[in-house]
């Protein structure tokens, strides 16, 4: 068998809310297909600081903000931020339809006001007392600040509603590149979006990994199990959904495998043979 590269979602495939943590079968399943010759990468619409939990996971590269930042053995091979300008006019946009948001920046993230309350419900369970909720965003770089800082890039934007109204109000209002992924649509609880830089994708991230591989399309397999996997999954050779993921998603798959909590990743790379 030739090598494959293996191209892993994070969010309900690798990592698990449930658990609060990633399942030891999927690094299990990492480390076997490793020393059997295989080459495995994250593949996440998470910025790097957002990623840092999984830097010490034993990969060969990681690909960030759905393909804006991409980096093989620690070495950054590409990387496109959205211009300083493109983020006051994209904030503009933001308040003009009052939604809720947080810049995603590569060294932390940066949030109005009412993004920073919906970020801390959003990563806290409402039992914790209030400064632990509040110590935990700290933890994860979340600031209520709108200024980025200079020394740090912006890569995307998230917002937070408990409706699409706003939301759909915005994609009217921005321009090509960018592009809007809505992806919770719990009406009345809540609902949230991306905004990205359309040119940039996990497919294109790929891509990028295979050229400088001197690779081929038809040896790559990739797992995701939501809306912002589908160019990837589509784009793989191999594209596989985890049970627990979008019956939307599970319908452009190759094959679908057990849940994230019935050891989905390494049930998938036994049945493919990569380990």
């Amino acid at each position: 068998m030739n090598p494959k590269y293996i191209f892993l979602d994070i969010d309900g495939t690798l990592y698990s809310p449930a658990l609060h943590d990633t399942p030891k079968s999927a690094l299990l399943a990492i480390q076997k297909a490793r020393e059997n010759g295989h080459y495995v990468f994250l593949c996440t619409g998470r910025t790097k600081n957002e990623a840092i939990p999984y830097l010490d996971y034993p990969t060969d590269g990681y690909i960030f903000a759905t393909g804006a930042t991409i980096e093989i053995n620690e070495e950054v091979i590409f990387d496109a931020p959205i211009p300083i300008k493109d983020v006051k006019q994209l904030q503009a946009y933001a308040k003009q339809c009052n939604l809720h948001y947080m810049l995603e920046g590569g060294k932390a993230s940066y949030c109005n006001p009412s993004g920073y309350e919906w970020a801390r419900k959003y990563f806290n369970a409402e039992e914790i007392p209030l400064p632990k909720q509040y110590a935990l965003l700290e933890e994860l770089h979340i600031h209520n600040a709108e200024e980025v800082p200079a020394e740090d890039s912006i890569y995307k934007i998230f917002f937070f509603d408990d409706t699409l109204k706003g939301i759909h109000q915005y994609e009217t209002l921005i321009q090509p590149p960018y592009k809007v992924t809505i992806t919770h649509t719990k009406e009345g609880i809540f609902c949230g979006a991306e905004v990205t830089n359309a040119t940039y994708t996990k497919s294109f991230g790929i891509e990028q990994v295979l050229k400088a591989f001197h690779a081929k399309q038809e040896d790559t397999l990739c797992i995701g199990d939501s809306i912002n996997d589908a160019d990837m999954l589509q784009y793989c050779k191999i594209g596989i959904v985890m049970g627990n993921g979008l019956e939307e998603v599970k319908k452009i798959a190759d094959y679908v495998t057990t849940d994230i909590l019935e050891d989905g990743i390494y049930h998938a790379f036994e049945h493919f043979g990569l380990i």
